[in-house]
């Protein structure tokens, strides 16, 4: 029987990811995958790449967050309005009419609310008018 010379195929890769600190049997395969795609990119370059996709992810958290935010203070304004419509008060200078007020404006529907008089008219009173 002849002796077959066997010579594996080495991967330097793999020597340059297993450098003492991590070990083939104590990595994950996920990690795995992801160091040997540092080592192959080169240090600058990942972290580059690395950093890159952080600010990507913060700016679409913050986008999030600023969308969610919006809304929230919509809904807060709206709950406003709607107890203050309910206890009969008006709203704040400058906030928004809600919609019923935005249609009594248009149509000119609802009750009105009538003139008390005011400083325009003097009121008469009895002795006046006997001394006409």
């Amino acid at each position: 029987m002849e002796e077959i010379d066997f010579v594996a195929k080495h991967d330097s890769v793999d020597d340059r990811v297993y450098d003492g600190t991590n070990y083939a049997g104590l990595m994950r395969p996920k990690d795995y995958v992801a160091k040997r795609e540092q080592v192959k990119l080169g240090e600058e370059v990942w972290r580059a790449q690395r950093l890159q996709e952080l600010r990507a992810r913060d700016a679409q958290a913050a986008t999030k967050d600023a969308k969610t935010r919006e809304d929230r203070q919509r809904r807060k304004k709206e709950q406003l309005r709607d107890e203050l419509a309910s206890t009969g008060t008006r709203a704040p200078a400058g906030a928004p009419a809600s919609a019923c007020e935005a249609e009594r404006a248009k149509e000119g529907c609802g009750k009105r609310k009538r003139s008390k008089g005011g400083a325009g008219k003097q009121p008469k009173l009895s002795f006046d008018e006997d001394e006409e």
